[in-house]
């Protein structure tokens, strides 16, 4: 029996060497011909950054400048490729982790880097400097990977096959995010930036497959009924309204034309609500929209309009609007009184508790406010809103006792805000007088799990880090970037924005100057076709360009791919 037993695990242990070796040769085939297939023929023009070297924004892929950067240089002629490594949120970390692979597979005889923006609020951290990614084939235990592939499979099979766990998922269908349209469909295909791709959930994050392997998270959840999404990077989830941006009306088509930049159209929506139901929010988004235009008479007529009706009634929605107007048109004291008339009735109105934390005149007034908060955090049923009320009072309490604010930021988390709303906290923290060190004391020290402290700690900084402190990295990793693309073989061009970011700008034609690299800047041509043209012709929001502003980028971009440029 002993022998029949070694004999049977001897006969084991030479299938799995002959099945390792069999996927091994098999794994070899398939890298070698993906390896083949990865660099196309000819010349090749790698292009990496942001959303801006994504397209985002473009009706489709083809749209965005790097395939229009190629369509121009095919029409020049010789045999040329240019390739978009970009996606949506990298920031100059992000871009500089990344490169040394997309460099080794693509071999690219030039490198067109356009990043920064997003630096600005992710507030990266210094990256050491890293190598180029290797040639060589990876080894890996494949006879494992067979196994938990075959045991996943199973496992799906008797929970439910993704698309069937998929349909019942908040986010299917159609939804758009400003002017943006999105569409997560039951059976696992995505389409983001007009282009599809496979999705699969994992808990509070989408995983969407991009063409090129890469898995990218984007974050998503369910807070007061309403849906949010985070594409990867976005510095704040946005609220997502269903359907598509053209079909959107009232009052949240008006949101979605102010997002767009088409204040004209919102306004109009918005003065079209003054009779409805929705009145007393139009009213308020009105006087919100004049007073930034420095209409205050404009704005005043719709505070006015606000206090009549609540004059009338003390509806504490009411309320809320005229507090919120008044806050933003500079009425403070007007904005408090009422503020508070409302936490009264309604003690969940997280909206007027922050303009009462915004306006506490002294320590004495934070203290008061903070422990005025405590019966409406025990009061409240709903777990979001309880987690904002706890942020709320994290930033009243912040510059007294910092320990306790970031014990509420750290419940606040557990309740379900995220780093958008512990982020924000921790900046209006700081502005009203918290000591940053003796915060990150707090966080330090703080009693909870290791990824919510470090989560906090990111927060922090983000809060505090200076713009000097922002460029400082970004033009470390430029450097870095550079060097890998020259160490590759490749002819390096640095990119400057087409929309005004004057500092950014400066930053990167002086590192391109000193390391003798070409740049590209753009943001002169596009102000001068503005002069005679609208935004709206070629920007689809604040920073996002149209078909025809990526097709002038691609054109500002040849000449330095092509070698016309200096």
């Amino acid at each position: 029996m002993r022998r029949r037993a070694v004999a049977i695990l001897v006969c084991v242990a030479a299938t799995l060497v002959v099945l390792e070796a069999a996927l091994q040769v098999l794994a070899y085939v398939q890298w070698s011909r993906e390896r083949e297939a990865t660099r196309p023929a000819g010349r090749v023009v790698l292009c990496v950054g942001d959303s801006l070297t994504y397209g985002l924004g473009a009706t489709s892929r083809d749209r965005a400048w790097p395939a229009c950067l190629g369509r121009l240089l095919s029409d020049r002629g010789g045999d040329t490729s240019v390739v978009g490594g970009a996606w949506p949120g990298q920031n100059s970390a992000d871009v500089l982790r990344r490169l040394p692979d997309q460099l080794a597979s693509l071999r690219p005889d030039v490198l067109c880097v356009l990043v920064g923006w997003n630096d600005g609020w992710s507030r990266p951290l210094p990256s050491a400097p890293p190598a180029l990614g290797g040639d060589a084939f990876p080894l890996r235990w494949r006879t494992r990977r067979l196994l938990a592939l075959l045991s996943a499979d199973v496992e799906g099979q008797l929970q439910g096959a993704p698309a069937e766990r998929a349909s019942a998922t908040p986010f299917v269908g159609a939804w758009h995010v400003g002017a943006q349209d999105f569409y997560f469909g039951p059976d696992g295909t995505a389409v983001i930036g007009g282009l599809p791709m496979p999705w699969t959930l994992a808990g509070d994050r989408i995983l969407v497959t991009r063409p090129d392997g890469e898995v990218v998270p984007v974050r998503w959840r369910m807070a007061a009924g309403e849906l949010w999404f985070g594409i990867v990077g976005w510095p704040a989830l946005k609220r997502a309204r269903r359907g598509l941006a053209q079909d959107s009306s009232g009052l949240e088509a008006a949101e979605d034309l102010l997002d767009d930049g088409r204040v004209d159209e919102a306004v109009a929506r918005l003065e079209a609500a003054l009779d409805g139901a929705d009145a007393a929010r139009a009213h308020a988004r009105l006087a919100m929209i004049r007073a930034d235009r420095g209409d205050r008479d404009a704005a005043d007529v719709h505070v006015t309009a606000l206090r009549t009706a609540y004059a009338s009634g003390a509806d504490p929605e009411v309320g809320e609007q005229l507090a919120i107007a008044e806050s933003w048109t500079g009425s403070s004291t007007g904005a408090r009184r009422v503020a508070r008339e409302v936490v009264a009735s309604r003690p969940g109105s997280v909206g007027c508790w922050r303009i009462v934390v915004d306006t506490d005149p002294d320590p004495a007034a934070r203290s008061a406010t903070a422990a005025a908060l405590g019966p409406a955090i025990a009061a409240e049923g709903s777990a979001w809103t309880r987690a904002l009320l706890l942020l709320e009072r994290a930033v009243a309490e912040a510059p007294l006792d910092p320990a306790g604010a970031i014990a509420d930021a750290a419940s606040a988390r557990e309740h379900g805000a995220g780093q958008d709303e512990v982020l924000a906290a921790l900046r209006r923290a700081v502005a009203a007088g918290a000591d940053v060190t003796a915060l990150q004391r707090a966080v330090d020290r703080a009693p909870v799990a290791a990824p919510i402290r470090a989560a906090l700690g990111q927060d922090l900084r983000r809060a505090t880090a200076g713009e000097d402190d922002v460029f400082r990295v970004l033009d470390g990793h430029l450097r870095m970037i550079v060097g890998l693309g020259r160490a590759a073989g490749a002819r390096v061009v640095l990119l400057g924005y087409p929309f005004a970011m004057p500092r950014h700008e400066d930053v990167v034609a002086a590192l391109a100057a000193e390391l003798r690299v070409p740049f590209v800047s753009m943001h002169a041509r596009f102000e001068r076709e503005l002069a005679t043209t609208a935004w709206s012709d070629w920007f689809v929001d604040e920073i996002h360009c149209t078909d025809r502003g990526y097709a002038l980028m691609a054109e500002l971009v040849a000449p330095f791919v092509s070698g016309d440029g200096r």
